[in-house]
């Protein structure tokens, strides 16, 4: 809306200190797009390390290049121990010139009296959260602020497989989302499933992928090796989503095979090097469509129990290969 008066307490918080940061520099972007001299008067003050009537007088201040001051509070909420009602007078008297950033690096419950505060004074506080998403859900929701954050638009397929990938590593996540929203951006197109498994599957460590040949190539003691290893030092969500789309394509692949399609006109369109579609060719044919048909049914009743929380990821794996191992395997 024209004329409105922009806040003058920015409140950031959260435990997401890439996301918190990248919402603090597009702040300060915005601020310098508005004059050349803007950046010019950015001061930056360390919670711990200063006092309320140290940055009092930084907030009252005039400022002397710009017509508008930036005063950067890091971890301000030690200057409240000694009081929350001072600390909250403060920043009732910021003035019209300064614009105070509140960086918080830690999450704050909903009813924190610092947000009481700003839900109080919506005419001068904006308040924008950066937590770590702890489940599914959340997680999902973050996903789509960070896109929106960043100018991207995906598919709520292209997520799902995202979160199979990434599982709750948000460092994992916050990077990909990035590389996704700059695709979606080139193509002004949401990105889609296929757009995440080319740009993120594809650029995950080789034994990712070789577990789930392994598996696939009834390599057992092989397998059982590379699983140790690979869950010492890799997020089991992203071994396990990776796991469901081998399957998944396997299948895929064995109705190609059954139908007479051309394997390489399938391997474009899945987006797959023709060396690997040579591969899981061989894999397929190790199966019929009735026993591809019957494992995929088994990983979908893994994957929801995984969803509803009764199984964790590296459970299922175990399961999964104790299902490949048994003298009665999915295939035999």
């Amino acid at each position: 809306m024209a004329g409105k008066t922009p806040p003058r307490v920015y409140i950031f918080y959260g435990s997401h200190h890439p996301r918190r940061q990248a919402l603090i520099q597009r702040l300060l972007e915005r601020a310098r797009r508005q004059g050349a001299r803007e950046a010019l008067d950015v001061q930056t003050l360390e919670g711990p390390q200063t006092t309320l009537a140290e940055v009092g007088q930084h907030v009252l201040t005039f400022p002397f290049f710009a017509r508008r001051k930036i005063v950067w509070l890091k971890d301000p909420l030690p200057l409240a121990k000694t009081g929350q009602e001072a600390f909250l007078r403060l920043l009732a008297q910021v003035p019209a010139h300064t614009a105070l950033i509140l960086d918080i690096p830690e999450d704050l419950p909903e009813n924190h009296w610092l947000l009481v505060w700003a839900r109080q004074h919506p005419d001068l506080a904006y308040v924008r959260a950066a937590m770590v998403p702890r489940d599914m859900a959340s997680m999902f929701r973050w996903m789509q602020e960070v896109l929106q954050e960043h100018g991207g638009k995906a598919t709520p397929e292209a997520l799902m497989t995202l979160y199979q990938y990434t599982g709750t590593d948000v460092q994992r996540a916050y990077q990909e989302l990035q590389k996704l929203a700059l695709y979606s951006q080139a193509q002004n197109r949401p990105a889609t499933a296929e757009d995440v498994a080319a740009l993120v599957l594809e650029a995950a460590p080789p034994n990712l992928f070789e577990f789930a040949h392994a598996l696939a190539e009834s390599r057992g003691p092989q397998a059982a090796r590379l699983l140790r290893d690979l869950l010492q030092r890799e997020d089991p969500y992203a071994l396990w989503g990776l796991v469901i789309r081998h399957f998944r394509l396997l299948l895929a692949l064995r109705e190609v095979l059954d139908t007479g399609g051309d394997l390489y006109q399938w391997g474009r369109e899945a987006r797959l090097p023709q060396a690997v579609v040579r591969r899981m060719a061989r894999q397929a044919r190790n199966f019929t469509l009735e026993e591809l048909v019957a494992l995929y049914r088994r990983l979908f009743w893994l994957e929801t129990e995984i969803r509803r929380f009764r199984l964790r990821p590296e459970e299922a794996l175990e399961r999964l290969l104790f299902w490949f191992a048994a003298p009665t395997s999915p295939h035999a």
